[in-house]
């Protein structure tokens, strides 16, 4: 096998630290433009209590899990719903503008639905 052969081999390989992507979900850096103030009119969940929609913009995308059928790219900006509200509590850091954050994402239904947080942590 030749070197550049061996190189591109090794540039495709995960980092030892980096767990796989499930399928469905794409791995992104975000950063939170803005935290959308509505909330959730019905029901008792995170999001009568507290916003869940956001704006966020795509730093870099990581990779994607077989599956995940949405073309994302760096610099596009596009709305993320964060299930359990984007407050901190049970281990989750809050989110607020500004921040950028490794996530995983979830496909949307339709292309024009807010992309799904399904897990997220601050960006270093």
């Amino acid at each position: 096998m030749s070197t550049s052969k061996l190189k591109n081999i090794h540039e495709k390989l995960p980092l030892p630290d980096q767990k796989p992507i499930p399928p469905g979900r794409a791995r992104v850096v975000l950063e939170v433009v803005k935290v959308l103030p509505e909330l959730e009119p019905t029901g008792n969940g995170p999001c009568s209590e507290a916003p869940c929609k956001t704006e966020v913009k795509i730093t870099r995308v990581m990779g994607y899990g077989s599956g995940f059928n949405q073309a994302l790219s760096e610099g596009q900006q596009v709305q993320a719903y964060f299930p359990m509200s984007v407050k901190a509590g049970g281990g989750r850091p809050g989110v607020t503008a500004g921040k950028k954050i490794t996530a995983d994402l979830q496909n949307s239904l339709n292309e024009h639905d807010a992309l799904v947080i399904h897990s997220y942590t601050l960006f270093d």
